[in-house]
């Protein structure tokens, strides 16, 4: 074997190692990236969170935006966060929902708790007040 195809083996040999060994880094790298991702999860747990100025498509005014209050309420299994979300929209519609993000809180701020606290109760109590039923006096 002359000395040129020696140096292409090994290099061969290298190549071969390389793509292994790299293969093998990038699947314990993608590992402890999700395991990190899980515990930044377990941190945001009970933290609030504030979407400012939302809004339907080609808002006017300022009455066409409107906040949406959130608070994470859990960390699943595997990457994501359970929320709990609250607004009311420049509709009126009044939205509380929970549900699970699997995604970062792109467009969100923290807030203070008791911001959160305050508009669930209010839109909360608005619900409420919707459902009682008052009886109508031309019912027999």
């Amino acid at each position: 074997m002359t000395k040129r195809e020696e140096l292409e083996k090994v290099k061969k040999e290298i190549q071969k190692n390389e793509k292994k060994y790299i293969s093998k880094l990038k699947k314990k790298r993608e590992k402890l990236q999700e395991e990190v991702d899980k515990e930044g999860c377990k941190e945001l747990v009970g933290k609030t969170f504030v979407y400012k100025d939302n809004s339907y498509s080609c808002p006017k005014e300022k009455k066409d935006y409107w906040n949406v209050y959130m608070k994470v309420i859990g960390a699943g299994k595997d990457y994501g966060v359970d929320v709990l979300t609250v607004q009311k929209d420049d509709d009126g519609r009044i939205t509380i929902e929970t549900q699970r993000l699997n995604e970062d809180l792109m467009g969100y701020v923290p807030c203070k708790k008791s911001i959160f606290d305050i508009y669930f109760k209010k839109y909360s109590d608005e619900i409420k007040s919707k459902l009682e039923v008052k009886p109508n006096s031309s019912q027999p």
